[in-house]
């Protein structure tokens, strides 16, 4: 006899994905159908959750991840619900990346940090190769958006389109700069500036080699 597991190795979001595809294609309503769901371990007398379960937890950052609200009713206003869950979720994550990371990646990634000029591991980096986010895998940049800057940390004329940085206001220091943050972890990176070459749009994306990591490919540096 033979079973088939399809979420063995998938989670409440891939879960929700497929829901999403099967209800649109049986013509059903998306929140109907989950709004006769349950999840909570601990539902009150009338069957609403609070959203500290961890089935419920993850069961809001799915819907949350969908871009949906949960149609079930919370003994708690969504909102509140959700900000609950995404705070647990830093929470653990933080945790997470605590134990995995060195003190520098993680004062770098998660605190915002700087590492000292001429000091990271790919700051003179020449082999080819791919740059990931320390902190989630994301794909940054290649070896062929990479220059030599002078500046001592690795400096990049382009990144990944599939890398979608994001870009925020930093005012600290006394200075007015634009730091880059991993769009999907939120992990600090470095800031751009707008002296790169002009080849390439004119912009320098400088890096911290604690905030990356680097894999070797075949093939010559472009």
């Amino acid at each position: 006899m033979k079973f088939t597991h399809p979420y063995l190795h998938s989670d409440k979001t891939g879960i929700l994905r497929d829901a999403e595809q099967a209800i649109e294609y049986l013509k059903l309503d998306f929140d109907e159908v989950f709004r006769r769901t349950l999840t909570s371990y601990q539902p009150d007398a009338e069957g609403r959750s609070d959203g500290a379960t961890g089935s419920d937890v993850e069961r809001i950052l799915a819907f949350n991840a969908i871009g949906k609200k949960d149609p079930v009713e919370y003994t708690k206003p969504w909102q509140e619900v959700l900000e609950d869950a995404l705070q647990i979720e830093r929470t653990h994550r933080d945790e997470e990346y605590k134990e995995r990371l060195t003190e520098l990646q993680y004062h770098v990634t998660r605190q915002a940090g700087t590492e000292r000029a001429f000091t990271g591991e790919y700051w003179n980096e020449k082999r080819a190769g791919e740059y990931r986010c320390i902190c989630c895998s994301t794909l940054l940049f290649t070896s062929s958006m990479k220059f030599d800057s002078g500046c001592g940390w690795p400096s990049f004329h382009t990144e990944h389109t599939d890398a979608n940085i994001l870009r925020v206001e930093d005012h600290s220091h006394g200075m007015h700069r634009i730091e880059v943050r991993c769009s999907s972890c939120d992990a600090h990176l470095g800031h751009v500036f707008n002296d790169g070459p002009a080849s390439y749009g004119g912009e320098r994306y400088c890096i911290n080699s604690a905030s990356m990591i680097f894999e070797e490919q075949d093939g010559e540096q472009a």
